[in-house]
Order: structure tokens, then sequence, then C-alpha cells
């Protein structure tokens, strides 16, 4: 979907007129361990997803858990991404 540049700039005014505080409430997080496999020359990424990665937890702590779960696979690891989720509220 084209979103024509007269109707951003129209509502990106509008906002600037009526800016309101909005409150950020997390509410769950992903962490994704993304490793290579090799076969035959040809290099396939594949993505282990885990849910329920409290809001809380540090980047630290779960950068070490995926590396903690990269270590038990026979797969090289390529990446470790955070996912947070939120609730947005007008204040």
């Amino acid at each position: 979907m084209v979103v024509p540049l007269a109707f951003l700039e129209e509502n990106i005014a509008r906002k600037e007129e009526c800016t309101m505080a909005v409150i950020n409430t997390p509410q769950s997080g992903r962490l994704t361990v993304s490793v290579v496999e090799t076969v035959a020359g040809k290099e396939t990424i594949h993505a282990r997803n885990f849910a329920g990665l409290k809001p809380v937890a540090s980047d630290q702590d779960a950068y070490d858990v995926g590396n903690a779960i990269a270590g038990l696979q026979k797969l090289s690891l390529v990446s470790i991404s955070r996912t947070n989720a939120s609730d947005l509220t007008s204040a």
C-alpha cells in the first residue's frame, strides 16, 4: 500500500499540534537464536524462537541464554535477537 506524501505531511503536522503522553507497558518478549547449516556447499539459516522472555530480563541475560542455547546446537551461531511486545495507552 502506497501512502501519499501529502497525507503523511498533514498527519505529522497534526501530531505536533496535539501531542499527549503515552504509557508503554511491557508485556512479553521472544528470544530468537539463528544458526547456519551447510549442506553440499549451500548455507541455510534456521531460526529457533523461544517465547515467554520476561520483559524485565536484561539484554545481557538474554544474550547469555541465547549463547547457551547455541552451544547445545551442532550448527554454527549466526545471531541472537530479542523482540519485545508492549501495550501503548494514553496517559
